[in-house]
């Protein structure tokens, strides 16, 4: 068996054990049911003002298999009833999962 494919075993394990049950849907469809690692990234962003403005991303840890569309900005997510938005391309790992990065609606 290939790595990518080990690996890609490994993840849906992770994601099936450690993820949460989130509504997926893209633009142009309907909602999918999936499960996902719900996480919050630190990002620190100097826009030039000599100021450092702290946030935190938010961002979901998927496996591209069970999503009903390839995501893409505009996407949208519901998690316990919050709906957030897709902000940036996925970040692939090329194992067949992903990161998505959101913004709360």
């Amino acid at each position: 068996m290939a790595f990518r494919d080990l690996a890609g075993r490994a993840l849906s394990v992770c994601v099936r054990t450690f993820g949460e049950e989130l509504t997926y849907t893209p633009s142009a469809g309907g909602p999918a049911q999936i499960r996902g690692i719900w996480d919050w990234r630190h990002e620190a962003i100097d826009p030039d003002t000599g100021a450092v403005v702290s946030s935190n991303q938010v961002t979901a840890g998927v496996v591209l298999a069970d999503l009903p569309a390839a995501p893409q900005p505009g996407d949208t997510i519901t998690r316990q009833g919050v709906v957030y938005r897709l902000s940036d391309p996925p970040q692939e790992d090329g194992q067949g999962g992903a990161v998505l990065f959101m913004h709360r609606e």
